[in-house]
């Protein structure tokens, strides 16, 4: 199974739906993922998908993809963990440093 087929699959194990869509920001910050507790809900963003698809290609995109919904999962799993340890479990399960992906979305943006 590849790594974003474990990623949702996990996901639906833990009765949460992922979606791609647009986020949008928070306050002067672009959201990548978002974890909706009451609708029980994996949102990652389109935009952010889509830059890192053209940047990187297909399979850097699905990595990030599966990255935002392992730390989205850690969320849901632990209450109150803090974004430390989201990231510490996404790159556990997906091999990748959550903020490589966030760190290039920033430095993309610049040009």
């Amino acid at each position: 199974m590849s790594a974003l087929g474990a990623a949702l699959a996990r996901a639906r194990g833990a009765g949460l739906r992922v979606r791609i869509e647009s986020l949008g920001a928070w306050g002067a910050t672009p959201l990548l993922a978002e974890y909706d507790r009451a609708r029980r809900t994996i949102v990652v963003d389109a935009t952010a998908v889509e830059r890192l698809r053209v940047a990187r290609g297909e399979a850097f995109a699905r990595r990030f993809v599966a990255c935002a919904v392992w730390h989205e999962v850690h969320h849901h799993l632990v209450p109150g963990a803090g974004e430390a340890a989201a990231h510490a479990f996404a790159r556990e399960r997906c091999g990748d440093d959550p903020r490589t992906f966030a760190e290039l979305l920033r430095t993309e943006a610049r040009f």
